[in-house]
């Protein structure tokens, strides 16, 4: 439950948009205590509604993710404050969210930099600039439109009022210590300017922060599988598979909130750009290799015209591991995890069911095609939870050291599995990809390959943790 001492501060701020107005363009464990004492001091909101912002400016930026919006994207600058516990040196934070709800297919960027340090030496927050973009016009919202608050353990929310209606970000899982689970919001309420009264709530949020460069971050929607529970049990390999998905044993996982999809030319060029290619030591991109889209030009890398929405392909281990932390924190799926997504917890052979693939359900041999697909290209064998393309199109990396009889040590009391603790030169490979036989398209079929290597027919698929709903 949300803090009854954010619910009464919400109310006021709020009814300020109404007179405002909005100047639119058309893993961790789990700990069941309190999170409701974590909320801190929720302090000023930053709402006014005095000043107005220039509701008409569309000045040019880089492009907003996966479209045409051109936001003013800026560096993030830094600010050092003096707490009670020492000196804190806070960065500007700037988040990018879609909205696409009830007819209503938007995009917003919420600027807001630090005003100091509470008693707790919690960073607190203030929100300066927003904009809204629709149908690739940017415009930017009125002061009193918009807000972005910060608490105690990392909790913050955000809010944007667009059309009479206010969208209220905010987190839907908390973990260790009272603390969400990930750092980047993960749902949305919609509520009425007028009345405050409840449109509808836990919407599934997609958002995601600047680098501090100002290079936007992947928009990628991610589904909590499953969708109830906290610790999941389910019989983990085959009695009848490969030898190395035996034998048959229980594990204990963590929920997960998946990405939908593999990451993409576009998704990883931004990383590209932001992070530079290389990775621990290691090519993050196989650059020349076979199948590669993308290219560097003029000082950037950009996917090929036409290969925008296709998986990237040629990424190394390490590129994979990088790309995803740098996605706020994200990690890869170790390999009981993304047996637990692709298998329903045990309950299915494939994503899609127990029938065997097709070209109708996923992209494998006997399909014929020399490369990848754009990415969830063949709706009929994404997963009931919404995934797509977890067997075929590409494999995935795990984050496991890939070990064939690692099964055999974990037969007893087997809880959150992350593979073997020695390097054994190979990391794990889930999913089977285009040029793969039917067989590797199983659930529980294991591949691996030398992290430092690349291939046309491995991709990369990035998770975050989930808990106990609030």
């Amino acid at each position: 439950m949300k803090p009854i001492q954010l619910l009464v501060l919400m109310v006021v701020p709020w009814l300020l948009l109404a007179a405002a107005g909005c100047s639119s363009g058309a893993n961790g464990e789990v700990d069941a205590g309190d999170a409701g004492s974590d909320a801190g001091d929720a302090g000023d909101q930053g709402i006014d509604a005095g000043d107005q912002g220039d509701g008409g400016d569309s000045s040019a930026g880089d492009p907003g993710p996966s479209s045409g919006c051109a936001f003013p994207l800026t560096p993030l600058q830094m600010h050092t404050f003096q707490g009670p516990y020492g000196e804190s040196q806070l960065w500007d934070r700037h988040i990018l969210c879609e909205i696409d709800f009830d007819g209503l297919d938007a995009k917003v960027l919420v600027k807001a930099e630090p005003t100091g340090v509470n008693q707790f030496q919690d960073p607190e927050y203030e929100a300066t600039q927003a904009y809204l973009c629709q149908n690739d016009q940017v415009t930017q919202l009125d002061q009193g439109t918009f807000y972005y608050q910060t608490f105690h353990h990392g909790w913050e929310e955000m809010g944007v009022g667009v059309d009479n209606l206010k969208y209220i970000f905010d987190y839907a899982d908390w973990c260790t210590g009272g603390r969400p689970c990930n750092p980047i919001f993960e749902i949305f309420d919609v509520r009425r300017i007028s009345d405050d009264g409840l449109v509808a709530e836990n919407q599934p949020a997609v958002c995601a922060q600047t680098t501090q460069q100002g290079v936007p971050k992947p928009l990628v929607p991610r589904v909590r599988v499953p969708a109830t529970g906290v610790d999941i049990v389910f019989d983990m390999g085959s009695l009848t598979g490969d030898d190395d998905e035996s034998p048959l044993h229980a594990v204990t996982v963590r929920p997960v909130r998946i990405d939908i999809r593999e990451a993409t030319n576009r998704d990883f060029a931004l990383f590209l750009n932001d992070h530079g290619n290389d990775c621990d030591g290691h090519p993050c991109l196989d650059a020349g290799a076979e199948g590669v889209r993308l290219i560097f030009e003029g000082g950037a890398w950009k996917p090929e015209e036409g290969y925008q929405d296709h998986p990237v392909v040629q990424v190394s281990w390490y590129g994979a591991d990088a790309y995803c932390n740098w996605r706020s924190w994200l990690v890869l799926p170790t390999e009981a995890q993304w047996e637990m997504v692709a298998s329903a917890a045990g309950n299915r052979s494939y994503p899609w069911g127990n029938s065997a693939p097709t070209c109708d359900l996923a992209l494998f041999d006997d399909c014929g095609a020399p490369e990848p697909e754009t990415v969830c290209n063949r709706e009929a064998g994404s997963s009931q939870e919404g995934v797509c393309d977890l067997a075929g199109n590409l494999a995935e990396w795990v984050s496991d050291w890939y070990q064939a009889d690692y099964y055999t040590s974990c037969t007893v009391d087997c809880r959150y599995p992350r593979g073997p603790t020695d390097d054994t030169g190979v990391r794990g490979i889930r999913g089977g990809g285009f040029s793969d036989p039917a067989a590797n398209l199983r659930a529980t079929d294991r591949d691996f390959a030398d992290p430092s290597s690349a291939s046309n027919r491995i991709g990369v698929r990035c998770m975050g943790g989930a808990g106990q709903p609030r």
